[in-house]
């Protein structure tokens, strides 16, 4: 349910925004330059397919019923704003997550040039679920 602190094996995955091809290009789209909420949550998917028990994004954790949504020039994650540089931590196998996340949307950040880097880690500590939890159709008796 993500509403404890977890520890275990896992991975990093830090991405930011390619400013550096934006300036040797003023006259492109700046949105062609910058990681979109699309690229997280491919990101997401991705570890979720790897085996993924529990993800975070700069320090938020993300549940069943967590959104990543875009709110103009931020990306709102369990209705919190956060901004490049990104930090993605997922605890599973390590290895199968950085073999599944090289092939599925990283791949096309890499392939243009952004600031990406992945590395393992035997003993992440991820934070637990801070928001509230509302239950619309559960009954107590």
């Amino acid at each position: 349910a993500g509403l404890t602190p977890v520890t275990g094996p896992g991975i990093i995955i830090e991405l930011d925004d390619n400013i550096a091809d934006q300036r040797a290009n003023p006259t492109e789209d700046p949105n062609s330059y910058i990681v979109h909420y699309e690229d997280l949550l491919g990101i997401v998917s991705d570890l979720k397919a790897a085996g993924a028990e529990a993800i975070v994004i700069n320090e938020q954790r993300l549940i069943s019923t967590s959104e990543l949504r875009c709110v103009g020039n931020v990306i709102l994650v369990n209705t919190t704003r956060i901004a490049p540089p990104f930090q993605i931590q997922a605890i599973g196998n390590p290895n199968l997550m950085a073999e599944t996340v090289s092939y599925g949307r990283l791949d096309y950040l890499v392939a243009n040039r952004f600031p990406v880097t992945i590395k393992t880690d035997q003993t992440l500590v991820l934070p637990a679920y801070k928001g509230e939890l509302q239950f619309k159709y559960t009954t107590f008796s």
